[in-house]
């Protein structure tokens, strides 16, 4: 990726409608979906493809959303999938073959949202899913991968009926909305459920809540370590999935660059949608990556890890992988956190690994400056106050050796900015 596409901006067009739609905020969120669901009737966008498979879960839903669209796209289909939130800027959160939509595209949805809402009041995440399917009604498209971007039940991408459900995970996060602990939070993200439709749970354990709703609708169930296993080794990376009747076993030469936890779901999703998973198929895919997750960038003599992981669920993900993939190595860490979540437990899961953490600012209205961070954060008398990327990173530079890995973590915002830094050297 060069540092042309990570510093690129949206046209003005384009700006001013984002403006105009508002800051992302879940505002109304305990409104219902009549109102979108009526929108999107009058644009005629309810069925956006032939295919249509909803992705939520706490965290790994890009990563597996991603990961399916190139195996489909390999496979000779076309495809539309979106994202949430975005890096840097909003056109990630829309793709076609791939690729993000053009400004020019976007501009064209949001007028015809615009013209067909008749008054009716839409958050932004709203307008983002109903421009997306706007978008994705002008391509023919094979599969659209919609992403849920919040719980569940009440998102905005709930009004769509999928073909092929999948919750990657469940943590605790956004508990304000969805509730403080597995199960309530299971029992959001079942909103997605549809009677008959098959459901690939990304985790062993799966929460009461969800299986009692999957048995309610009568739903075929794929629990990951029960229908679908993983195993990666320097031999290469062996997985089993069902298909049909059977548990068949793959061998491949290579592990895939995302966690290969959620590759697997995809995988095991592009069983059930009838794609064939053969050596070519992996070999066209193992390099799929999506920035900011466990995203590893070599520059000035150093090795990053950017990875927004910004709840304690997502930590505790993070700390496998490490360990996984860089077992007995050094790492220091850059954090920055939002004040609505839990900086303490984050650093709690990951501190054992950190020889140091050097404190960033955070920006926006959710931000807090460095030294608030540290005094939440109280992981001990190893943490630094660094607060701008430039002198934390010179810090970083002057305390850490070749050999050493940054670990850059914490909130969007961070890691937006320390790629956008990165990739302007």
């Amino acid at each position: 990726m060069t540092s042309q596409r990570v510093i690129r901006e949206e046209s003005s067009q384009l700006r001013g409608w984002l403006t105009r739609i508002g800051r992302e905020h879940p505002k109304n969120v305990l409104d219902g979906l009549k109102r979108v669901y009526d929108v999107a009737e009058r644009l005629a966008v309810l069925r956006p493809a032939r295919t249509v498979i909803v992705v939520a879960g706490t965290n790994g839903k890009g990563s597996t959303a991603v990961f399916l669209e190139q195996i489909l796209l390999s496979a000779g289909a076309r495809v539309g999938t979106t994202l949430s939130p975005h890096m840097h800027v909003f056109n990630e959160r829309i793709r076609v073959q791939g690729e993000e939509v053009s400004d020019n595209s976007l501009v064209k949805s949001f007028e015809m949202v615009e013209a067909a809402r008749n008054r009716v009041p839409l958050n932004y995440f709203e307008y983002a899913v109903l421009a997306a399917l706007t978008c994705f009604s002008r391509e023919d498209l094979d599969y659209a991968i919609l992403e849920i971007g919040l719980g569940g039940r009440l998102d905005a991408v709930n009004i769509i009926d999928g073909d092929l459900s999948i919750i990657t995970s469940v943590g605790i996060d956004h508990e304000e909305y969805l509730g403080s602990d597995r199960e309530c939070i299971g029992r959001e993200k079942a909103g997605i459920l549809r009677c008959g439709i098959p459901l690939i749970f990304g985790e062993s354990q799966i929460p009461e809540s969800i299986e009692q709703r999957a048995k309610e609708l009568g739903v075929p169930t794929y629990i990951s370590g029960r229908d679908f296993h993983e195993h990666a080794d320097s031999n290469g990376w062996r997985i089993e999935v069902t298909e049909g009747a059977q548990l068949n076993a793959y061998q491949y030469s290579q592990r895939p660059s995302i966690a290969t936890e959620n590759a697997v779901v995809a995988l095991q999703a592009a069983v059930l949608l009838g794609e064939s998973i053969d050596s070519k198929l992996i070999a066209d895919v193992v390099d799929v990556r999506l920035p900011g997750r466990f995203e590893v960038v070599h520059m000035m003599d150093r090795t990053w890890i950017l990875d927004v992981a910004h709840n304690s669920h997502a930590a505790r993900f993070l700390l496998e992988q490490l360990k996984e993939r860089y077992p007995g190595r050094r790492f220091s860490g850059l954090f920055g956190c939002y004040t609505d979540k839990h900086a303490a437990q984050i650093l709690r899961v990951l501190g054992g690994m950190l020889n140091q953490v050097v404190y960033a600012d955070t920006i926006g209205t959710r931000g807090q400056p460095a030294s608030e961070l540290e005094q939440k954060a109280s992981f001990g008398p190893t943490g630094s106050v660094g607060g701008k990327i430039e002198p934390s990173v010179d810090y970083l530079i002057d305390t850490t050796q070749s050999t050493d890995i940054i670990l850059v973590f914490g909130s969007f915002d961070l890691v937006e900015r320390m790629r956008i830094w990165l990739f302007s050297r």
